[in-house]
């Protein structure tokens, strides 16, 4: 029989979406979950979709004022909370395709172009952050 800590990071390690959710209805941006036949009973849900900051290209001050307005958010709430992130890779190709000069013209600017798409080329995955 495993232990209660085995248990817990066996748990942890498992995937959150176990299985769909059962939507009744959307209204205002809330989510009524299904509950069974003949229920009274309502289920309610609120989904947040937040877009990133690049974290460390904040000042310290600001890097601070984020982690109390989080810390202020968190700590008003008062019903369960579940965070999901999801991160997708970053293909550069594009980008790094715009900075390909087709001969060194000797300008600084085709120089730091040229810089950078050398740069890049160390960076692994093909340029996928």
């Amino acid at each position: 029989m495993p232990t209660a800590l085995e248990y817990r990071r066996r748990k942890a390690r498992q995937a959150v979406q176990t299985h769909y959710v059962a939507a009744r209805e959307v209204h205002s941006s809330v989510l009524c979950l299904a509950s069974a036949p003949g229920s009274q009973k309502r289920e309610y849900r609120a989904i947040l979709e937040v877009s990133g900051v690049n974290y460390h290209l904040k000042s310290e001050e600001e890097q601070l004022l984020l982690n109390d307005q989080f810390q202020q958010f968190l700590a008003g709430l008062n019903y369960p909370l579940q965070i999901m992130i999801r991160v997708l890779p970053l293909n550069l190709e594009p980008y790094l395709k715009r900075f390909q000069v087709p001969a060194p013209s000797g300008n600084v600017l085709s120089t730091l172009a040229q810089a950078m798409v050398q740069f890049s080329a160390v960076w692994p995955l093909d340029g996928r952050f």
